[in-house]
């Protein structure tokens, strides 16, 4: 059996410790690794907060569809226009063209202070008639909306068979504004 004896120096007993510059440098090492990774998880925040804007965002758009396809067809265009003068019920009385996200700030210079709006193919400044006419690519007209066999620009708010329509949202962020929207053609069953 062999017997251990404990280490009593020698040769290599100077060199038994860390040198001030020895852990100098690996304090460095460690204060960069530990800055690199609080970067990472600040810019992580910051990247969760643009990705629940936008999951707010598409959820407004994707329930604000889905309320329109629920709805009476033919009075869908009179009730989410942007005139009131035209509402099912009687002036004012239909939700109209713009509505709120919450949890999405609107833009500060948004002229109905809201973050969505429900948009239809119309002229700026006659906002209450639907015309099938108009080269609008965004809404896929000219179209024939109401199925005549004539693409003319005759007022088409109260024989529409497709509806052409876009919805919008702009909301402030603290990346800066933000938008988002989606077009389709809602029809009737």
């Amino acid at each position: 059996m062999r017997i251990l004896k404990p280490y009593r120096g020698g040769a290599g007993a100077a060199r038994a410790g860390f040198t001030l510059l020895e852990v100098s440098i690996a304090g460095g090492v460690l204060l960069f690794g530990v800055l690199l990774f609080s970067q990472t998880v600040v810019g992580g925040l910051g990247s969760h907060s643009s990705v629940r804007e936008r999951s707010l965002a598409l959820s407004a758009i994707e329930s604000t569809l889905e309320r329109l396809r629920s709805e009476d067809f033919g009075s869908l265009f009179r009730t989410y226009n942007q005139t009131p003068a035209d509402d099912p019920g009687g002036f004012g009385t239909a939700p109209g063209s713009g509505f709120d996200v919450p949890g999405l700030d609107p833009l500060p210079d948004d002229p109905d202070g809201r973050v969505g709006e429900i948009l239809f193919p119309v002229e700026p400044g006659n906002v209450g008639v639907l015309r099938e006419n108009l080269p609008l690519p965004r809404f896929g007209t000219p179209f024939d909306l109401d199925h005549d066999g004539d693409t003319d620009g005759a007022d088409v708010g109260g024989s529409y068979r497709l509806l052409p329509v876009l919805v919008r949202l702009a909301w402030r962020s603290k990346d800066g504004p933000q938008r988002a929207e989606v077009a389709t053609w809602l029809c009737a069953r």
